[in-house]
């Protein structure tokens, strides 16, 4: 009996010490961001939507220019990584839903600092009569496929932008 009354002693004394520490939640692991691009986009792609390949051809990257093969070029200079769920003006949709993208593409954003036809070249075709400002270029590493977006507008795409429009969207594979 002894024994009993001791073992019920230590009992109550242990549950009199202090509370246990708890174990603090787990939080839960964060959505994959799309990586912004390490590097400007750099090659040659085949036009492969309806669009690209009745208005630009073929597409040649480089890290300041884009060469179409229906015979104009986009010079450009990086305007920064934007995530692709950013909407592309104030109220509107994100790139992602504007182009038909998954949310795992980076997109690169280009400022167009000039436009140049080649001499055999009908005028550009990207925004009609209205001057091409940005450009969008969608991917993932390694490049596979292209989509890039063409805006037009003093505004650069993104949330807050209101003087900014998209002109189209084209199709690129590697």
């Amino acid at each position: 009996m002894r024994v009993f009354v001791l073992a019920a002693a230590l009992a109550a004394l242990a549950a009199c010490g202090p509370p246990a520490a708890e174990t603090p939640p787990v939080p839960a692991p964060a959505p994959p961001a799309a990586a912004a691009p390490a590097a400007p986009l750099t090659g040659a792609f085949s036009a492969t939507s309806t669009t690209a390949m009745g208005v630009t051809g073929g597409l040649t990257a480089t890290d300041a220019r884009l060469s179409f093969a229906k015979g104009f070029m986009l010079d450009t200079a990086t305007a920064g990584p934007i995530d692709v769920t950013t909407a592309i003006h104030r109220d509107g949709p994100s790139f992602a839903q504007a182009m038909t993208l998954p949310t795992s593409l980076a997109i690169e954003l280009r400022r167009i600092t000039a436009l140049t036809n080649a001499a055999d070249a009908s005028a550009q075709p990207l925004c009609g009569a209205d001057s091409p400002t940005y450009v969008a270029l969608a991917y993932d590493t390694p490049v596979t496929a292209v989509p890039m977006a063409v805006f037009s507008g003093a505004d650069a795409p993104g949330p807050d932008a209101v003087a900014s429009a998209l002109c189209g969207t084209f199709t690129y594979n590697n």
